[in-house]
């Protein structure tokens, strides 16, 4: 003769159920929002250059000193043309590292301003965006995925094709730690810009 023991709840109802599957489904957050000129530049700039803008003044300096060390070295060998020539690559260089990033970042940004758009997008906790046509774009799509918050937005690369602005005014402020959550969580580098004052370099 055979025993059972049924206990006495031993199935959840289907009330119980979906509570469960709401608890464990990963959450979304939707943004909808426009970008004004000065937060397309501060997001392009960040993703362009990953250098700190201490970091890019230095590298220039120090571009600068060398040219100006070739000008004297040429005035004390008029006949060594060499150092005249290393004069005007260095103080090129120079130009480049802190002028180069922001000519970019400008174009970029005057585009987007152009545009006037309204965009919309949905951020998962399972570490993609989801563009308005349905695309899926993984926060970690290469090895150089990386994501930046300053006091007035998140700016994300998550591929070498893509640029992502988020201000900070389209999301609740009680989702920003969520949103910070998973930035750090599914991309290679997160680096928090946070009291660094915003300029114009």
């Amino acid at each position: 003769m055979r025993c059972f023991f049924i206990p006495e709840k031993c199935e959840r109802t289907g009330k119980e159920v979906n509570k469960l599957l709401q608890q464990n489904k990963p959450r979304t957050f939707f943004f909808r929002f426009s970008l004004t000129y000065e937060e397309a530049r501060e997001a392009f700039l960040l993703i362009i250059d990953r250098r700190s803008p201490a970091a890019r003044r230095i590298m220039s300096l120090t571009l600068l000193a060398l040219a100006v060390l070739c000008v004297c070295l040429y005035g004390l060998h008029p006949y060594g043309l060499q150092y005249a020539m290393m004069s005007l690559l260095f103080a090129a260089a120079s130009y480049l590292v802190s002028a180069y990033p922001s000519l970019r970042a400008d174009r970029a940004a005057r585009n987007v301003a152009q545009c006037a758009g309204v965009y919309e997008l949905t951020l998962s906790e399972e570490g993609y965006l989801l563009l308005p046509g349905g695309e899926k774009l993984a926060l970690n799509g290469d090895s150089r995925s990386r994501a930046y918050e300053t006091d007035r937005l998140f700016a994300i690369r998550p591929d070498r094709l893509h640029t992502v602005c988020l201000p900070k005014h389209s999301i609740p402020a009680s989702e920003h730690p969520q949103v910070r959550r998973i930035l750090k969580t599914n991309t290679r580098a997160y680096h928090d810009r946070r009291g660094i004052p915003y300029k114009r370099h």
